[in-house]
């Protein structure tokens, strides 16, 4: 591990630490709020079952995936994935419990944006091209989702129950061959506009932090301050692996050390691969919910870092992990890395442990797209 320190040469370790302290309290009062919505919505489906009988015999819908068997200590969360299901590309609900994937009938058109499935505020949002939607699974009756807005890049806001929806200019902007964007608007899960910006030249933002948006030039990012509406710093790496609050972990390609920057104060620490491995550059990572740690792809495999201590690791079982896309998810409490196999069986790694459990199963020649998960 190696840290440069720009700024305040100093605090490094400090700043880290009040970081990740400060992840994890955003994170205990959204499972706060979670667990109350949860027990009452379990009063009520206990009612209904004693009322009504049990669901053993109901139907399930046809086209499906194959199940494979579930093993205990996830069933606090439902997984949702992006996924190409035989011939068909749509949204599925990966219940961990029960082990079983079945198909969620929402309106989904995505294309290669990185941000198709988003989780915040307890919902799902949903960043269709030129429509964002949010999907509450907690909602009564069928499956559906309200529009947020007209957004044609949908990026996820470092606030809770907020994302960032970009807005197509009209006609040309940024080059003769480019529609650029000619706002950045985030706005909450009613579709409420919080706060907007005009992006430098119609740029798309690649990430956003506590303090604004990143933007992708050839070799860094750029953080776009909101507050001093301009560009104040440089961050190594063209691509940004993912951001929790204001930490930014990124890379290079090819990736020989991955960078955490805190834009607050400009800090970077870099972090070596594990085993003599390679960071795979590129948008594939995952944040912890407390930020304590992050997990991103490594040829043959997944290697997580302890972002405190700045050493990583291989996570055992993980070299037979989808090649392609590697979709990743951390569960609501932190504790455990959801991720799909090359074969695709649904896995979970407990931070700490020897082998990953298996839950769940797509069919080999399927593709996982993308995971994102929300408490039960």
């Amino acid at each position: 591990m190696t840290v440069e320190t720009p700024h305040r040469p100093d605090r490094t370790s400090e700043e880290l630490e009040a970081l990740i302290e400060e992840a994890r309290r955003r994170a205990r009062r959204r499972r706060l709020g979670y667990a109350a919505g949860a027990a009452i919505l379990a009063l009520v489906i206990a009612g209904v079952l004693l009322l009504g009988g049990g669901g053993d015999d109901a139907a399930k819908r046809p086209d499906g995936p194959n199940v494979a068997s579930t093993a205990g200590g996830a069933e606090r969360d439902v997984l949702f994935a992006r996924a190409r299901v035989g011939s068909r590309e749509g949204l599925f609900e990966i219940d961990l419990a029960a082990g079983e994937i079945e198909p969620l009938r929402l309106r989904m058109s995505c294309g290669d944006t990185p941000f198709c499935l988003i989780s915040t505020g307890g919902e799902l949002v949903i960043g269709s091209v030129g429509r964002t939607t949010a999907y509450d699974p907690a909602a009564p009756g069928r499956p559906q989702a309200a529009r947020l807005g007209d957004g044609w890049i949908t990026v996820p806001s470092a606030r809770d129950g907020r994302v960032w929806l970009g807005m197509l200019a009209p006609g040309r902007l940024g080059g003769p061959h480019r529609r650029g964007l000619s706002a950045v608007r985030e706005v909450d899960l009613d579709g409420r506009v919080l706060r907007s910006m005009r992006p430098p030249r119609g740029l798309w933002p690649a990430a956003a932090v506590t303090s604004g948006l990143l933007f992708q030039y050839p070799q860094s990012l750029r953080l776009w301050s909101l507050e001093e509406r301009g560009f104040t710093l440089r961050i190594p790496g063209a691509f940004p692996v993912d951001t929790s609050g204001s930490l930014v972990a990124s890379c290079g390609e090819p990736c020989s050390k991955l960078a955490l920057t805190d834009t607050r104060t400009g800090e970077i620490t870099r972090v070596a691969p594990p085993d003599g491995r390679r960071w795979s550059g590129g948008y594939v990572g995952a944040f912890s919910p407390d930020a304590s740690h992050v997990a991103l792809p490594v040829n043959n495999g997944l290697g997580i870092v302890d972002v405190r201590g700045g050493h990583a690791r291989v996570i055992p079982g993980s070299a037979e992990v989808d090649a392609d896309y590697r979709a990743m998810a951390w569960s609501s409490e932190g504790d455990r890395l959801f991720f799909v196999a090359d074969d695709g069986t649904v896995l979970s790694y407990r931070v700490g442990s020897q082998s990953p459990t298996a839950h769940a199963s797509f069919d080999s020649n399927d593709l996982v797209f993308q995971m994102v998960s929300l408490p039960k």
